[in-house]
């Protein structure tokens, strides 16, 4: 029910969105077609899910209807935003109607569900009791009956919990109900079980009577200066940021911060409070720039600066001297060791004797066989210096590219006129809402399939395949690291947020509920990714233990169906119930869908273990660099003039030994694959 409903919302407000998309021209009908066929459907299975409970929707079932024919008057008209206002409220009235339905539908759902729980936890803790009496009695117990109790207890406490507490999905459909419907939500069943949580949102967040009247000015007198600092008035001062220079008006006793939000509101630029480039000004009778350390120093008419470019280029520059100067000292190494080895080369045929019948001939051919060896295995550890060369070149190349385009679009950052902070929190909360709203779909695609698989082991008695447990543990991680780095985002823009909501108190209600309702989701989350981690960790535990007591003489792991009820004939029985059975093709539709998604699910989680490990080898780099195509491509042109000469020497002696010398001792090995 809570995802269905979840999806509801979804499609709700991607309708909205559509709608404003159309007015501006950005969207087609056909899109907002498909936005309201979407919603449909998803409306079908928020019905289907709460029948499943015996829930009646009968007052909300027009609802649909009701919606196509406002969009279609709608629709009908021009695509611009006086036609959109014309309409708008109708289908705002007709969506919190529709939502206020679901509220209390929620409401039914969860007292029902919340009645078999506590009893089934209150079962749950007697058969514990019972149990711990029961083994007592039998400690002599064999090895082999322990491990077989310890595996029906688990699959007994597995099949006698309920489904995964899908609190993310809760969350999410009480915070976006209110928020559509103008309604406070119900904050007391939501974070019971977060004391600090519900602390600190109690004390981030405003009350209605708050909001009604102003907060009361205190009018403190001001603290006159002494005489002799008293400051005679605004200042005209100018500043600088790159080659765009803007004049502005300093009032007396400004501090630093207050001066760099002089330069952030001026330029609409800013790099952090961290990260800020340190404040010049020019000495009027020297012009020398030099960093600005007292404020006092600040004068009618002088020049503040922050001197961006010209510490880019200088950074650039060094790292581009500290590559070519390594560039250099490598290759002029390389190059001395070329001229030894050919020195080396040139010399040894001068060491020959004159019988090459004789021993001292025999030994000299044998060093100069020796010395050969070592030359070739010498070219080989050339061509992997040569490659090893060549990537580290093209990494060079990226890293100064993206440094470029790095530098380039801080260009353009500090060219364009970017609105203020205001600005940054609304392009932050599309994009939060957006990462959450992904994670949510991930962490219910990962319940779905983690239920799925409980269910094959607890109830059906059938073990998954090894890659797709792998399958599910490689998107437990990700939805952890996800989960992780949406903490980070939350816990860095804190701050900056909460900074902007000093200077804008009219907004700072809907900034903070937001921030509010997202830790709290990120917390739900993160508990339903440890829930899920738990279920996951029981149904490894049962595999293991099943697959112990396999080995040990337990019976075959097949399928064992449910015992037969009382008065239950068999198949005769069967046969009666399916002719006498009403048809819902409806329901068959359903099936059928659901049956093609399981299958498509399957199909894109199953994969080829040679493959799966030819990947791990290829992008782990384990294979055996042998110098690359130039290598290979040396040794083929070397082969081919060995030929060469073969043929034209027409086979004498000479011919012959000077191939024998040429080739090495041993077959070279074939090339290897390129990592």
């Amino acid at each position: 029910v809570e995802s269905a409903v979840t999806r509801l919302l979804v499609s709700i407000k991607q309708l909205l969105e559509s709608l404003t998309k159309w007015s501006n021209q950005q969207a087609s009908e056909e899109e907002v077609s498909d936005v309201y066929v979407r919603l449909g459907n998803d409306f079908n299975a928020a019905v289907a899910a709460f029948a499943a409970y015996n829930i009646d929707m009968s007052e909300l079932m027009n609802v649909p209807e009701d919606l196509r024919g406002v969009l279609e008057d709608c629709l009908s008209e021009d695509a611009n935003s006086k036609n959109l206002d014309k309409y708008l409220p109708k289908v705002r009235a007709i969506i919190t109607s529709l939502l206020q339905g679901l509220r209390g539908k929620q409401s039914v759902f969860r007292q029902i569900v919340s009645g078999p729980r506590h009893r089934s936890d209150a079962s749950g803790h007697s058969r514990t009791d019972s149990g711990r009496v029961s083994r007592s009695d039998r400690v002599s117990r064999r090895d082999t009956a322990k491990s077989t109790s310890s595996a029906t207890s688990t699959a007994t406490t597995e099949t006698a919990s309920d489904a995964l507490e899908r609190r993310a999905s809760k969350r999410f459909s009480t915070y976006n109900i209110s928020k559509m419907t103008g309604t406070p939500r119900d904050r007391s069943g939501m974070g019971s079980g977060h004391p600090n949580r519900r602390s600190l949102a109690a004390s981030n967040t405003l009350t209605a009577g708050e909001l009604a009247e102003p907060p009361p000015v205190i009018e403190q007198p001001p603290v006159p200066p002494p005489p002799s600092e008293m400051p005679p008035g605004p200042i005209a001062a100018f500043l600088q940021v790159g080659r765009e220079v803007k004049k502005a008006t300093i009032e007396p006793g400004l501090s630093f911060p207050s001066l760099r939000m002089l330069f952030v509101d001026k330029f609409a630029y800013n790099p952090g409070q961290e990260n800020f480039p340190a404040i010049y000004i020019r000495d009027p009778s020297s012009g020398v720039q030099y960093e600005l350390e007292d404020m006092d120093e600040v004068k009618d008419k002088c020049l503040l600066s922050l001197n961006i470019e010209r510490d880019l280029s200088a950074m650039a520059a060094l790292a581009l001297d500290q590559i070519k100067q390594h560039i250099d000292i490598q290759i002029s190494g390389l190059s001395q060791e070329l001229r030894d080895l050919r020195n080396a080369s040139m010399l040894q045929p001068q060491m020959t004797g004159a019988s090459v019948m004789s021993e001292y001939s025999n030994r000299v051919v044998t060093d100069l066989r020796t010395q050969f060896d070592e030359v070739q295995n010498l070219r080989r550890d050339l061509g992997i210096m040569r490659q090893l060369y060549s990537e580290f070149s093209k990494q060079t190349k990226e890293s100064l590219g993206a440094l470029r385009s790095q530098t380039q679009k801080v260009r353009q950052m500090a060219s364009a006129q970017v609105p203020g902070a205001r600005a940054y929190i609304d392009t932050g909360k599309t994009k939060l809402d957006i990462r959450s709203q992904n994670a949510l779909t991930k962490m219910e695609e990962l319940q779905d399939t983690v239920e799925s698989v409980k269910d094959d082991v607890l109830k059906r008695h059938v073990s998954p395949k090894p890659h797709v447990l792998k399958a599910i543990k490689q998107d437990v991680d990700a939805v952890a690291a996800e989960l992780d780095s949406l903490k980070e985002h939350i816990k860095t823009i804190k701050p900056m947020w909460k900074k902007t909501w000093e200077e804008e108190l009219q907004s700072i209600v809907e900034e903070q509920q937001f921030l509010n309702h997202q830790e709290e989701f990120l917390a739900d989350l993160l508990e339903d990714h440890k829930a899920v981690l738990e279920v996951y960790g029981h149904v490894e535990k049962v595999i293991t233990i099943r697959g112990q007591g396999g080995a040990k003489g337990i019976r075959s792991r097949g399928f064992k169906p449910p015992p037969m009820d009382e008065g239950h004939g068999g198949l005769s029985t069967v046969m009666l119930e399916i002719k006498g059975a009403a048809v819902d093709p409806e329901r068959r539709m359903k099936a059928i869908a659901a049956n093609q998604k399981t299958r498509e699910r399957e199909l894109a989680s199953k994969a080829d273990e040679f493959e799966a490990e030819l990947k791990g080898f290829i992008g782990g780099k384990k294979l055996k660099m042998t110098g690359g195509a130039d290598e290979v491509e040396r040794v083929r042109q070397h082969r081919n003039d060995l030929a060469l000469k073969a043929m034209f020497n027409g086979g004498s002696t000479g011919s012959l030994a000077t191939a024998s010398l040429s080739a090495p001792s041993t077959p070279p090995e074939p090339p290897a694959l390129e990592s």
